[in-house]
């Protein structure tokens, strides 16, 4: 029997009540990481959602793009349609704005099917190993799903998009950055500061990222990490930037989904906080997802 989702959304805030960039956005910057949703008579819930149907669509988020000066954003599949990619694909094919997209899907999807989710925009493959650890899943068996998502990326010439607990994270990242792709993590790898333990965990974390060369951080989602106030996330992603900053991204997160509504554009200002260096932010914002997701140079 279907269990009725544990969250019931919140429509996202409207465009003309965010913050605005306080500092100039530059051509071609992106949003890494966001997620559309559809009709529910179109693109009907998994009977795992967790959540009731957001009110997001791709026009609502236009306005959101507008306001914050977003040129080009990367649609990430939520797992409220878990491995139904309909929604996004469409998205991708019906729009005319620089999208990218990361899909949910089964590794033995055929070829055909990926190619042409390819031929839409589509650049990664996304793991949800909440899911996994959920299912009860053993160290060795999770290691050998990132080695065969990663086989999958590889021949695609994708990256591998990690949703994954902060612990499991942090003890993964032997595995992961044996994988032979580019792997993106979403949400500061969800490291609380429980999952760092101290200081002296969060640092060593941060080093084993940036010594990897293959994984990417998506600066996403601090609110997610927040657990006793926003020094956490605040140290994280200072120490990320400084760092792997030509291995960082930036994402709304929008529209913010399994939590309080969030502002926008205060978000992408925190991001200003975190990096005072314009041409850093640069990299974040527009040539790291140039080199990651095949978008053109915006020069």
């Amino acid at each position: 029997m279907q269990q009725p989702p544990s969250w019931r959304s919140t429509p996202p805030l409207p465009a003309s009540r965010l913050d605005r960039p306080t500092f100039d956005m530059p051509a071609g910057a992106c949003d890494a990481h966001m997620h559309l949703f559809g009709p529910a008579d179109r693109y009907p819930p998994s009977r795992a959602a967790r959540y009731t149907l957001p009110a997001a669509s791709g026009d609502d988020y236009a306005a959101t793009a507008a306001r914050l000066g977003l040129d080009r954003a990367v649609l990430v599949q939520p797992s409220f349609y878990e491995e139904d990619n309909r929604c996004l694909i469409d998205a991708l094919r019906q729009s005319e704005k620089e999208w990218r997209g990361i899909v949910m899907a089964p590794l033995d999807t055929p070829l055909s099917t990926l190619s042409s989710w390819h031929e839409a925009g589509v650049r990664g493959l996304r793991l949800d190993l909440f899911k996994t650890r959920a299912a009860g899943l053993s160290g060795p068996a999770t290691h050998e799903l990132l080695a065969g998502a990663g086989r999958v990326a590889q021949r695609l010439g994708w990256s591998v998009d990690l949703y994954t607990p902060g612990s499991l994270c942090r003890d993964a990242l032997p595995a992961i950055a044996r994988m032979p792709c580019p792997v993106s993590i979403a949400h500061m790898g969800y490291v609380t500061r429980d999952d760092a333990q101290n200081e002296e965990g969060l640092e060593r974390f941060v080093a084993d990222l940036a010594a990897s060369g293959n994984i990417w951080v998506k600066l996403t989602g601090p609110y997610r990490l927040e657990q006793g106030g926003t020094g956490h996330a605040d140290r994280m992603a200072a120490a990320l930037i400084d760092a792997m900053p030509d291995r960082l991204l930036w994402g709304t997160d929008w529209p913010h989904v399994m939590a309080p509504a969030q502002d926008s554009g205060a978000l992408l200002n925190r991001l200003a906080s975190w990096c005072p260096s314009a041409d850093v932010r640069r990299r974040i914002l527009v040539d790291n997802p140039c080199r990651l997701y095949g978008f053109a140079s915006p020069e």
